[in-house]
């Protein structure tokens, strides 16, 4: 990886890095990686990182310190050079506005690493829980070339200085630069031998198989993308990035390793490590090396594999996604994935990281931007939402769908809250005219908070219904006409829902028309927290035809863990 994200180099084992230097990359790339940063930020009393008492503010139950970068031995020497670049200066993100930083002239490659990784085990000893209870997590590129005295002494320092409770991906420099550009492949071998040694007890994908006698042939196939849950807060390790797949061989005299790289996405391992963590209520956190620059490409496998990538995102709410790669865009990043938020955490030459602050209760997370290695003067960067992923069945499996309409927004209660009130609108019969009956349907957080959908224009309320005590609605049940051919339709006809403790209440409004299709209830220890209605629009006013119009088609509902 280059400071700037765009030119990467790697070399065979033996070449002289002294005689290395950087080109400079196109201006492109300079500004965007330096551009804008996320509006959509609730900024709140920062209290957190300021303090390393061992108890927290209310709430916070843990801290995850991200880091990356640490690119051993990739020299002050060479990161001036980065920073010299172009006929213009660096246009930093307003966010992410670095100091001026002498003391990395006054500094060894080994000091940057020391002192990087000192001062974050000083922080998290001393941080609410200690050690055991804050996790180090190092977004790739551990070293710059893979040789093998690089990788003993970072491991060596990393262990000696953290010891426990520390995690690590894979960058570009790790392995994808160095096949076919290190002697026999070993550079890329021993960092991925080093990953599924390291960090393979973390439930990773990846298989072994072992054939021959003499000559023995070892066949390594998977993502090596692994996960780790903190509580309830689940941590998805994607090493480079989601679409990066490679096959390469390393061979000598008594083994063989063959290494089959695949993509997370294409294989399904990560849509059913979301599921699960939709199942068991976790909330998702996401990291990799590259968060930004897979996604430019024009290449139609890699296309499809970034609009798969961020339709696993959005549908099973994944919170935030921590980074590397960019050397001097700490902070928060412009994301490409349509609301997700980005950060980065720089890397050691530039004696940047990240503390963030984990508040299961309020479903909420603090991200603190560290400086010069200094966690006491940390920039707090904001207050992002721990999403939860709810299950949506499809229509079919509780038979609650008519046949007209489409389905409108969903709507959620905020976080911390759930559904256990309702209320019906529906229009009175008409006699000889076209009735619609239900025309919406009004859920109410146990706030009174309403939520609404697609809705139909005409009837009006019948009435507030609720279910006793602190009870959540887990359950609801359509009335349903059939289709009348050449007759007046009016699809959904009355509602009942189903509280925690068993009980059914009908809405106050309903008909003598239509029959009771099958109850839908949330999985076991759900409960209702969103949904979202089926509604045909208006058919309009035809003298020469018969305008039916049905109004209320259908219901979902979102599903999630009682807060």
């Amino acid at each position: 990886m280059s400071a700037f994200g765009f030119w990467d180099f790697s070399f065979h084992e033996g070449f002289d890095m002294s005689n290395y230097r950087l080109f400079p990359c196109a201006l492109f790339s300079t500004l965007l990686l330096m551009c804008g940063c996320v509006s959509d930020v609730k900024n709140e009393s920062p209290d957190a990182v300021v303090s390393t008492g061992g108890v927290g503010p209310k709430g916070i139950i843990r801290h995850i310190i991200f880091a990356s970068d640490p690119q051993y031995p990739w020299s002050k020497d060479k990161k001036n050079t980065e920073d010299s670049l172009g006929a213009l200066p660096h246009q930093q993100s307003q966010d992410v506005l670095l100091q001026s930083r002498s003391s990395v002239n006054e500094v060894s490659t080994e000091d940057l690493i020391r002192n990087q990784y000192s001062a974050i085990q000083k922080w998290r000893a001393g941080a609410m829980g200690g050690i055991g209870n804050n996790p180090v997590i190092i977004n790739g590129d551990m070293t710059a070339f893979g040789h093998g005295e690089e990788r003993a002494f970072l491991y060596g320092t990393l262990d000696s200085i953290l010891s426990t409770n520390w995690y690590f991906g894979l960058g570009n420099h790790d392995y994808k630069n160095n096949i076919d550009s290190c002697e026999n492949n070993g550079c890329a071998r021993d960092s991925m031998e080093d990953l599924a040694g390291r960090m393979g007890g973390n439930r990773m994908d990846y298989s072994v198989n072992e054939s021959g006698f003499i000559h023995t042939t070892k066949k390594y196939s998977g993502s090596f993308a692994y996960f780790k849950d903190f509580g309830r807060v689940r941590y998805i390790q994607l090493n480079l990035d989601p679409s990066y797949t490679n096959w390469f061989y390393s061979s000598g005299v008594w083994t063989t390793n063959e290494f089959d790289i695949l993509s997370p996405v294409e294989n399904g391992w990560l849509e059913n490590l979301l599921i699960q963590a939709r199942d068991n209520g976790t909330f998702v956190i996401i990291g990799m090396h590259d968060a930004e620059e897979w996604t430019r490409t024009s290449d139609p496998r890699t296309q499809a594999i970034l609009t798969k990538f961020r339709k696993l995102l959005k549908e099973y709410d994944v919170s935030a996604i921590f980074a590397g790669h960019f050397h001097t865009a700490a902070g928060i990043y412009p994301s490409p994935y349509e609301g997700v938020p980005v950060f980065l955490s720089g890397s050691a030459t530039e004696e940047t990281f990240l503390i963030t602050d984990i508040d299961e209760s309020s479903r909420k997370i603090s991200v603190w931007l560290v400086r010069n290695n200094t966690p006491e003067t940390a920039q707090h960067l904001g207050v992002f939402p721990l999403k939860q992923s709810v299950k949506t069945p499809p229509t079919d499996e509780y038979d609650n769908a008519g046949s007209w309409g489409t389905w409108g927004p969903s709507a959620r209660c905020p976080s911390g809250l759930y559904i256990n009130a309702f209320d019906v609108k529906g229009e009175k019969w008409q006699g000889d005219d076209d009735d619609t009956a239900v025309n919406a349907i009004v859920m109410y957080c146990h706030d009174d908070v309403g939520l609404r959908s697609k809705e139909g224009g005409w009837g009006t309320f019948s009435g507030y219904r609720k279910c006793p005590a602190d009870q959540a609605i887990v359950g609801f049940q359509l009335k349903m006409e059939p289709r009348q051919g050449d007759g007046d339709d009016t699809a959904v006809d009355s509602v009942r829902f189903v509280c925690e403790g068993g009980q059914s209440i009908a809405a106050a409004y309903d008909t003598s028309y239509g029959v009771w299709k099958k109850t839908y209830r949330c999985p076991a220890g759900m409960v209702a927290i969103g949904f979202e209605t089926r509604v045909e629009d208006y058919q309009g006013d035809d003298d020469d035809k018969y305008d039916d119009d049905t109004a209320l088609n259908g219901m979902r509902m979102k599903c999630g863990s009682k807060p």
